[in-house]
């Protein structure tokens, strides 16, 4: 029981790990879409990012707070004496990533993609 007890930040760290993904999704969005290297159809005209400066993009603060949350986060974490849970929290936070990359990997792959508005379209 007490192995149970040091696995409780899991679901903690899998749900942070589904916010800040899509975070990091939106600002690599705008990073391609200043370089101009978006794929032609990827979504409407309004789900598309608009393009901006590549120093808007650049000092944009999501690469900030995650370079200064890694910088003083890992060696904190290296000091606790609560070691075991942080490391569990970590597990969750890149299992989440990896778990939606593998499931867009395989719509992708079998051909299936989601596109309700065409659905709409036609009736």
């Amino acid at each position: 029981m007490d192995a149970l007890a040091k696995v409780w930040p899991l679901p903690l760290g899998f749900l942070a790990g589904l916010l800040v993904t899509g975070y990091v999704m939106r600002w690599l969005l705008l990073v391609l879409a200043t370089v101009g290297a978006l794929p032609p159809r990827l979504g409407t005209a309004e789900q598309r990012p608009r393009k901006a400066t590549v120093l808007h993009a650049l000092l944009h603060p999501l690469p900030v707070l995650l370079v200064a949350a890694l910088a003083f986060g890992v060696p904190a974490i290296a000091r606790s004496a609560e070691r075991t849970e942080w490391l569990w929290a970590l597990a969750g936070l890149i299992a989440a990533p990896v778990l939606n990359a593998v499931l867009v990997y395989r719509a992708l792959r079998t051909g299936r993609q989601s596109r309700p508005l065409d659905l709409l379209k036609r009736r």
